[in-house]
């Protein structure tokens, strides 16, 4: 009981430190998408107060509402590994705040779409501009490549984390079930025992009670022989009696017939 009780605590143990691992690696991916986020809301104000490329700006869009799409699904796991209500309500506040925060730079990035429709193509303004975004996006994307290197890299470190956890659980499993299967083995060989010992009571009960029952048969049968000797000798005697009694008649007969050939 006591080793099942370790083995229990062990187990609780790791899970708990597997799950702190894995929301830790959450927290960073949601900080990162949040990082993307707040560089391109600075690029959208920059570009919609110098009046930047109209091709440009819609890119930054397109990247907001990605990364905030990102956001929301790394922070859904979160709340789902979450189990204090508070830290829930939290996350989901901080949600909101990040989804107005891009929603507001998106409604911008429309405003100055729409203002500009009718606005002429300035080739040199444009060419520019696209220059200078294009080296900011080059800039945005080498701090989002290393976000995403370092995500990367915690990812490997936790799939390695996690073999190496499966093997032990395997190896635990492994050791549980050499462990039952020792304990079944012990069980039968008890039930084994305890079937024989049974067995030869019950042998024994019935060589007993057959003898008692031979000891009953041959007392029976002695008293039969004595109560037929019994019976021979009463016959034998009857008969002897009955032939004395023939014998008096016979000579009671002769001394009569001589008392009358004398008279």
């Amino acid at each position: 009981m006591a080793d099942k009780a370790d083995e229990g605590a062990n187990e609780t143990s790791e899970d708990t430190e597997r799950m702190s691992r894995k929301l830790e690696y959450l927290h960073r991916r949601r900080a990162a998408f949040k990082g993307v986020v707040t560089r391109n809301r600075k690029k959208v104000e920059e570009m919609v107060s110098s009046n930047g490329s109209r091709t440009v700006i819609r890119s930054v869009k397109e990247r907001l509402m990605q990364a905030l799409e990102n956001a929301n699904q790394v922070t859904q796991q979160i709340i789902a590994l979450q189990a204090d209500e508070c830290k829930q309500a939290e996350l989901e506040e901080w949600l909101d705040q990040l989804r107005t925060e891009v929603e507001d730079s998106v409604d911008k990035v429309e405003e100055y779409l729409e203002r500009r429709a009718g606005a002429p193509l300035s080739v040199i303004g444009d060419f520019a501009a696209d220059y200078a975004s294009e080296i900011d996006d080059k800039t945005s994307q080498t701090s989002e490549s290393s976000d995403i290197s370092q995500a990367s890299k915690a990812a490997e470190e936790l799939q390695v984390e996690v073999a190496a956890l499966t093997a032990e659980v395997a190896a635990l499993n492994v050791k549980q079930e050499k462990k039952r299967l020792q304990e079944e083995l012990e069980l039968q060989e008890r039930a084994a025992r305890e079937i024989k010992i049974q067995q030869e009571r019950d042998e024994a009960a019935r060589l007993k009670e057959e003898a008692e029952l031979l000891a009953q048969c041959r007392q029976s049968k002695e008293k039969k022989s004595v109560r037929n000797l019994i019976s021979k000798d009463s016959n034998s005697s009857e008969e002897e009696s009955d032939e004395v009694v023939r014998e008096l008649g016979v000579l009671a007969h002769f001394w009569e017939f001589l008392m009358n050939l004398y008279n």
